[in-house]
């Protein structure tokens, strides 16, 4: 059974080779094939040379379509592996990474779908307002320490996503009109409406660890609330107008009406700031719907 790890890079040419190195360091001791293939999207007349160790199992492509799931469906076409890992640009593989998902696949063969723990890698000072439910938006996921099946409402993310090469096979490729577009916004959900396609229970795998990088710019509460904002763009255009009008006044009315009440006086900050963002989303989302 072969791995293909897949890591699509925009933007990243001076941390790029540091994610390459992590994952490489960790499949010294994987016993199994593997490839490493890296997608460069960044504009063609703008692109630099990706510093890369000599190493067979490593190469580069190029893909001039700009958008994340273009990139990640040329690196799916550029594979060959049975096993396709999907990593993001500013990570750092854990111990043993790759032979976590080799292991779990090969005694699990009729599951599909896996993803392991992603916690973050602070590059500046956490903001105190930053709680865990605050770095859901940073791409960070922890359900614990023990290998099961996701529960209603729970999710994997790019950053760290594991797939059987024949789902693409069956079930086609990455949404393009989702994912990130270049610097142009933080459009989301593309592993999710895809995951969704496919019959079955994906699987977390808290071993196959990988520290996800926060940099500076992302610690400011102006970038969480253009993160919310663009997450209400996202769920309406993978899911379609799922939240009815009088749903959304209803809930927009109560929240109001919680900020008069001791008991939000008595919140911290992450939970105020939780509120405030709640707000943004069904705002933005009512204003995309046209209600």
């Amino acid at each position: 059974m072969k791995l293909s790890v897949i890591i699509c890079t925009y933007g990243r040419y001076d941390i790029i080779d540091e994610t390459i190195d992590s994952v490489l360091s960790d499949a010294t001791s994987l016993t199994s094939p593997f490839e490493i293939i890296i997608v460069d999207n960044n504009l063609p007349g703008t692109r630099k040379k990706i510093k890369v160790i000599k190493n067979k199992f490593v190469k580069v492509v190029e893909e001039d379509k700009t958008g994340l799931s273009n990139a990640r469906n040329r690196g799916v076409k550029e594979s060959s592996g049975d096993i396709i890992i999907f990593n993001d640009d500013d990570i750092f593989a854990g111990k043993n990474y790759l032979s976590n998902y080799y292991e779990f696949f090969k005694s699990r063969p009729k599951i599909n779908i896996a993803g392991g723990k992603t916690v973050p890698h602070y590059e500046g000072r956490k903001p105190d307002w930053i709680d865990s439910e605050l770095e859901k938006y940073l791409s960070i996921v922890d359900y614990g320490a023990k290998v099961r099946p996701l529960k209603s409402g729970e999710y994997l993310v790019g950053a760290n996503i594991a797939f059987r090469k024949k789902v693409f096979d069956n079930h086609g490729l990455f949404n393009v009109s989702l994912g990130r577009q270049g610097a142009s916004g933080l459009l989301s959900n593309e592993e999710t409406e895809f995951v969704s396609k496919i019959p079955g229970y994906p699987y977390y795998l808290p071993d196959a660890m990988v520290e996800h990088r926060v940099f500076p710019e992302r610690l400011t509460k102006q970038w969480f609330k253009k993160r919310v904002s663009w997450q209400a763009i996202s769920d309406y255009s993978s899911n379609g107008n799922f939240i009815k009008e009088n749903e959304i006044q209803f809930e927009l009315n109560e929240l109001t009406s919680r900020e008069f009440t001791e008991e939000f006086s008595e919140l911290d900050p992450s939970q105020v700031f939780r509120h405030e963002l709640r707000k943004i989303y069904l705002n933005t989302y009512r204003l995309i719907v046209g209600y």
